[in-house]
């Protein structure tokens, strides 16, 4: 798997204003900042950078206070870009610091070693599980950054491993959103409670289970998404949790692009599914009548559009799909449409329609909400619909708020499935409440994830990136 996450929806760019500072040459950026344990030498911490487009627009500042130009894929060392004097707006000087202008569809790779990850660059990213792969010997984190013009939208992603705890905070910035992204624990408890999370203790930890921290030979806990036989399976939940119980899909899909779009299939929408599986596990979208409709109280009239309509719209996902490492695990299976008669067979999740629907399923699943007999509300989890598991618009244009779900309450994964591991992303819920990073793709559904400032607007403001001790 070789893939890099995309990260969506730079804030809006403002005019800038000078408030006690110029610009660097070169245009707003923003300065980021890291911020290393006491005892560790910054001689063997190192920064990289790699993005889909191979390119990148910034600098940083060495120990004579010389302005050098970064690289994307190139190793620096803490050390190396330390410099007397700030990389401007509000950094502070004497830290590992650099000055980004431009840096899209971005990831920021720290690790530890002698020389930092090699061969980086094309399409080439590390492989964290492949014994092969030139990286395999070096632990390392990544975050993911989209950078540009002083707009910055960041997160914290353990999507594909656990191994250096970090944390994201916007500093002097009072407009950022979803501020800070924390990780609360060290590497030691950070570490171990992902390795609880295989079937079999630490059997998840590379380069061996006797390797798990502080063993100096760790390099990282990886996830269900590279180590698919240490996790368990999703056939408890699927063949025997969910049989003859129906999920409910329901919420506003906002479209994709420009709306109206003129496209059914990318036009804001409602949708309201019942989905139920069969005894092999294989599950069936079933429309209700007020599903695809572009016109519905959810869709604010100016973006109102032909949608894709309720009847005759089903989706189905067989239980291979769905148990496959890249189905709920990763978030991505192959499924079916049946749009009014047109079949389509799809490689994985579309950003479409269809796509959106899916996904609820498939996050839902993750967080261990359909069959839940929890109550919430007076209700049982299951019998909720998914805007009610995490927020959102009711296809009746009711909104419900975050803190309102059980999701905003902390009752996912084990405590919407007790006495149930085999019924929710184990690995996921293994660091709910150690660290606001994400455990699985949609774990997004909850929208608390995304770090968002802008440089313009909150002058002196800069991303802080603190690296917890082991």
């Amino acid at each position: 798997m070789k893939r890099l996450l995309f990260v969506a929806g730079l804030v809006p760019l403002l005019m800038f204003s000078s408030l006690g500072f110029a610009a660097p040459t070169g245009g707003p950026g923003v300065p980021i900042v890291f911020q290393l344990p006491q005892g560790i030498s910054p001689t063997g911490v190192f920064v990289q950078f790699l993005n889909t487009a191979g390119t990148m627009s910034g600098y940083y500042l060495d120990a004579k206070g010389t302005r050098k130009p970064l690289r994307v894929n190139k190793a620096y060392s803490m050390a190396e870009i330390t410099g007397s004097q700030s990389v401007g707006g509000g950094a502070p000087a004497n830290m590992p610091a650099v000055y980004i202008t431009n840096f899209i569809s971005g990831r920021i790779y720290i690790n530890y070693g002698k020389t930092g990850l090699s061969n980086l660059g094309g399409s080439y990213q590390p492989n964290p599980s492949q014994p092969n792969d030139a990286n395999y010997a070096v632990r390392y984190q990544y975050f993911e950054i989209n950078g540009k013009s002083g707009a910055v939208t960041t997160n914290l992603s353990y999507i594909d491993l656990t191994a250096i705890p970090l944390s994201l905070q916007a500093i002097n910035a009072p407009h950022a959103s979803n501020n800070p992204q924390n990780t609360t624990a060290r590497g030691i408890p950070l570490a171990a409670a992902a390795g609880t999370s295989a079937t079999s203790p630490n059997s998840n930890v590379l380069p061996s289970p006797a390797s798990m921290l502080p063993n100096p030979q760790f390099t990282r806990v990886i996830s269900p998404q590279w180590a698919g036989t240490a996790y368990h399976d999703w056939t408890n939940y699927l063949q025997s949790t969910l049989q003859g119980k129906t999920v409910l899909l329901a919420g506003f899909f906002a479209g994709v692009g420009n709306q109206p779009s003129g496209n059914p299939l990318t036009q804001a929408q409602s949708y309201d599914f019942a989905v139920t599986f069969n005894q092999a596990g294989d599950a069936t979208f079933t429309a209700q009548p007020d599903s695809g409709n572009g016109s519905a109280a959810c869709v604010p009239k100016s973006m109102q559009g032909p949608g894709v309509g309720a009847t005759n719209q089903t989706v189905t996902i067989t239980f291979a799909d769905l148990n496959a490492h890249v189905g709920i695990y990763g978030n991505n299976p192959s499924y079916t449409i049946n749009n009014n008669g047109s079949i389509i067979h799809t490689p994985g999740i579309l950003n479409d329609f269809f796509g959106r629907v899916v996904g609820d399923l498939l996050a839902g699943l993750s967080f261990g909400f359909p069959g839940s007999s929890v109550n919430f509300n007076g209700q049982p989890i299951g019998g909720l619909s998914s805007t009610q598991w995490w927020g959102g618009i009711l296809p009746n244009g009711t909104a419900v708020s975050l803190q309102n779900t059980p999701a905003g309450q902390n009752i996912a994964f084990a405590k919407a499935q007790p006495g149930q591991p085999l019924n929710y992303h184990t690995y996921a819920g293994s660091l709910s409440g150690l660290t606001s990073g994400y455990g699985f793709p949609l774990q997004d559904r909850l929208g608390t994830n995304l770090l968002q400032f802008n440089t313009q607007q909150d002058a002196n403001s800069y991303l802080q990136v603190s690296i917890n001790p082991d």
